[in-house]
């Protein structure tokens, strides 16, 4: 039987993975946390898409209190996508690659 060998992850593609394909570039990182990612993603565009408009009609808020809402989630979402995941990913890589050197001095 052969036995498959993990290959250390690059912490410097997994941050440009995470930049140009958001969400769906963590999973060279690995395939859970790029669902957790577009899990979290697709939320904060939800609650940007639905509930904002909502929270402005059923409490009455005037216009420029609805468009700050807006802009701030937008920022969240923005924040979130070019920072908050290239973070992560480099985090995880190199987290995987102290994993992989760990168990490779043990055997």
């Amino acid at each position: 039987m052969s036995e498959k060998t993990k290959k250390p992850k690059s912490a410097g593609l997994a941050i440009i993975l995470a930049i140009l394909f958001g969400p769906i570039g963590m999973i060279y990182v690995s395939p859970l946390l790029g669902l957790q990612a577009l899990l979290v993603f697709i939320g904060l565009i939800m609650v940007n898409a639905i509930a904002v408009p909502l929270i402005g009609v059923q409490q009455a808020l005037n216009d420029s209190a609805k468009d700050i809402a807006c802009i701030l989630l937008t920022v969240i979402c923005i924040v979130y996508l070019f920072i908050g995941q290239p973070w992560w990913a480099a985090v995880k890589a190199r987290t995987f690659n102290r994993k992989l050197e760990a168990s490779a001095c043990k055997e």
